[in-house]
């Protein structure tokens, strides 16, 4: 079974968003811990100090994240290496041993044990080589609801058979 589809900088950004937008919560959540530890070693344990640490964790946090989304945005408007392996002509090609990703300049194959993790959210399929590495299908690729699903199916089906105590969730 197989799939081609182009990913836009419009596709690329909501990705990358999509990632900065499932660890901003982590960051922030770091960023009180670490402010109670030191307030713990400063014994500056207080009621302002704690609201203070809040604040600062919600600032700095805010902060980090528009660098973030701000380097992410330079990358897909500015970078041509960026442009030449991810904005063009993807194929995804499943079959009982693995799946196949296409590009011009790039061929990644994996076998379905080695695959982390097989999701969907509203507009994409993702197939999660790693916790942090992925390959996403855009929905609107398909020409229909039923070869999205069939697909999507499929792909679940396969990696079912294979996965060697992986996750599955099949919403986000």
């Amino acid at each position: 079974m197989k799939v081609s589809f182009n990913l836009t900088k419009k596709d690329c950004f909501n990705l990358n968003f999509y990632i900065l937008k499932r660890y901003f919560l982590l960051n922030f959540l770091v960023l009180i811990v670490v402010s109670f530890i030191l307030g713990i070693i400063t014994k500056r344990f207080s009621f302002d100090f704690i609201v203070g640490s809040i604040i600062y964790s919600i600032v700095i946090a805010f902060i980090f994240f528009l660098i973030l989304l701000f380097i992410v945005l330079f990358r897909i408007c500015f970078s041509s290496s960026y442009k030449v392996g991810v904005l063009c002509e993807h194929v995804i090609e499943i079959d009982d041993e693995g799946f196949t990703e296409s590009t011009s300049v790039n061929r990644d194959f994996c076998v379905w044990s080695s695959i982390y993790k097989v999701k969907q959210n509203k507009k994409y399929i993702f197939i999660f080589i790693s916790k942090y590495k992925y390959h996403a299908i855009p929905k609107n690729s398909f020409n229909s609801f039923g070869a999205l699903n069939y697909f999507y199916g499929s792909l679940v089906s396969f990696w079912n058979k294979n996965k060697l105590n992986k996750k599955i969730d099949i919403t986000c």
